[in-house]
């Protein structure tokens, strides 16, 4: 069951896919479902770490650390409502999806390749330990 909070009880900011487009790997972690946020969109309150390198996965050692970070993008919002009730994480890269009939291309989380998969899965436990 989704548990939903308050978005008046949560300072965080907004993460901005556009600005990790570059990373080797990013991982999400929802730790709470506001149906309606400070903009009228739903929201997820996230934990992320990035990996700007292949290096940085490989030893663990994220580039960047959001603990507070909230996300209201369309599809990435979704795959991370999709997590949160699977109580997981979700690892991959920032891609922009296939043309929508308005136009646009959502941003979404693409998955890794399976042994990068594993890795940032890793690393997101020793990170966080």
């Amino acid at each position: 069951m989704t548990n939903f909070i308050s978005p008046t009880s949560v300072a965080a900011h907004y993460f901005r896919p556009a600005e990790y487009e570059d990373a080797i790997a990013v991982v999400l972690k929802p730790r709470a479902i506001m149906p309606t946020g400070a903009d009228g969109k739903p929201e997820v309150l996230c934990s992320a770490v990035i990996f700007d390198t292949e290096e940085s996965l490989d030893a663990a050692t994220p580039t960047r650390v959001l603990p507070d970070t909230i996300v209201n993008v369309g599809v990435i919002y979704k795959q991370l409502v999709r997590t949160f009730d699977q109580g997981g994480v979700l690892p991959g890269y920032i891609a922009q999806g296939a043309m929508t009939t308005h136009g646009t291309k959502p941003w979404i989380i693409e998955a890794l390749d399976p042994e990068d998969q594993a890795q940032a899965e890793k690393a997101w436990n020793l990170v966080t330990a």
